[in-house]
């Protein structure tokens, strides 16, 4: 028996919990990157960049090492972390980006004011940089979502997103057409509703910040 609505409920639970995590930790990154001059800058964008060169494959070991001693493995953890963490670069580089683009001004009023620097970020620079959210968030759901190797390698069962039910679909049950086409239709929708309603702010958070001045 295929349980299509409980992987659907699965890869949704795993890509929603890693689209929050990366925005929220990805816009306290970059804004100290954007803000913030220290002697470090330079080094961890280079770092950050870097490190998106590195393959999944490679570090695939080492995580399953780590989630077996904190007792993570197979749990929705054993690929939130993983995707969290190969997510984050992408989305400091892109939001520090954009942040740099923002006028200090509004900044430098806010501190004049009293504002503190989290009253800054929470009031002034997260709501300016719902664009580069918005875009940043629908191409990591997607990468997280249509994701195959980790759901594949770290979950067993019940747990395991409908990226995997697909495949099993096809070798189990000698692709069975009408399962695959009613998979393939709920994994879609998703990503169709998502685009549809954010498609103005991807379109803005592409743009903004490519040109100064």
């Amino acid at each position: 028996q295929i349980d299509i609505p409980r992987r659907f409920l699965n890869s949704l639970a795993i890509s929603g919990t890693v689209v929050v995590l990366v925005l929220i930790l990805g816009a306290m990154a970059a804004f100290v990157l954007a803000r913030f001059k220290f002697f470090l800058n330079g080094p961890i964008m280079i770092i950050l960049v870097a490190s998106m060169l590195v393959p999944q494959f490679a570090v695939i070991i080492p995580t399953i090492k780590i989630l077996q001693f904190f007792h993570f493995n197979n749990t929705y953890l054993a690929v939130i972390i993983p995707h969290t963490a190969g997510f984050l670069n992408f989305a400091i580089i892109m939001m520090a980006g954009f942040m740099k683009s923002l006028p200090v001004e509004l900044e430098e009023a806010a501190i004049i004011d009293g504002c503190s620097i989290p009253k800054i970020f929470m009031k002034i620079i997260f709501p300016l940089s719902t664009p580069i959210l918005a875009t940043s968030g629908i191409m990591i759901f997607l990468w997280s979502y249509n994701d195959l190797l980790l759901p594949l390698v770290y979950l067993t069962g019940k747990l395991r997103p409908i990226s995997v039910l697909l495949t099993q679909i096809s070798s189990q049950f000698n692709t069975d057409y009408g399962a695959m086409m009613a998979a393939l239709t709920i994994t879609i929708i998703p990503v169709i509703v998502l685009y549809v309603i954010s498609q103005k702010y991807v379109i803005k958070g592409m743009t903004a910040g490519a040109v100064k001045g």
